[in-house]
């Protein structure tokens, strides 16, 4: 069994565990695990109340994983408020819930930071294709409990692939999230090579602990 924890598209293949993401107001399926949020890129004041609506009536939903992805964007036209307002009021459902979070992160990994802190959250907290060549960040994220998932970074960068070699494995995830080709079968081929421990026993681990699956 191959596990993947966050991806925009399913592979429809038995022999591989996948959340797929949605967003709350284009819900595609719900017969598979699938996660829902409010993707940074789409972070707006004025549908907020409509689309935490829908993410709640969904959440409950046995088919529903996760939160996310949501989180913060640096890099997509920065609203500090507005994307720190809209991930505030996800991760209050996260709590209300008990689902885990599937973190974007752009270039605001201390601000993710100080609002786990500021919030007390004690959701578990995934950064989705964690794609930084630094061991310090990665560590000082794991030290304050955080999840880190690797994608298709981790097939073409050195840097991260020594970061990934650096860390503990109980503290990861593997992913394809929108991989245009190769399968995740790919990353956990890369992550064995890397790592040279059993990653797939390992990740199906981390799995069962934080999705109680």
């Amino acid at each position: 069994m191959w596990y993947n924890v966050h991806t925009h598209q399913s592979s429809n293949q038995n022999q591989i565990t996948e959340i797929v993401n949605q967003y709350p107001l284009q819900i595609i399926h719900t017969e598979k695990p699938f996660s829902i949020g409010i993707h940074p890129f789409h972070a707006n004041l004025n549908s907020l109340q409509n689309e935490l609506e829908i993410m709640e009536s969904q959440i409950q939903h046995n088919n529903c994983w996760a939160i996310g992805e949501c989180g913060l964007d640096k890099k997509n036209n920065w609203d500090a408020k507005v994307q720190q307002t809209v991930f505030i009021e996800q991760v209050k459902l996260a709590e209300k819930y008990n689902k885990p979070v599937i973190l974007h992160c752009i270039s605001a990994y201390q601000e993710i930071i100080q609002l786990k802190k500021d919030l007390k959250i004690q959701v578990p907290l995934i950064i989705h294709g964690f794609a930084k060549s630094s061991l310090q960040l990665a560590q000082e994220l794991i030290q304050k409990d955080f999840y880190l998932s690797f994608g298709q970074h981790l097939l073409k960068s050195e840097g991260l692939a020594h970061v990934f070699k650096n860390i503990p494995l109980n503290s990861c995830f593997l992913e394809t999230d929108s991989m245009p080709n190769g399968t995740i079968q790919d990353i956990y081929k890369k992550a064995q090579a890397i790592h040279g421990l059993e990653v797939n026993k390992v990740i199906a681990n981390n799995f069962k602990q934080v999705f109680n699956k």
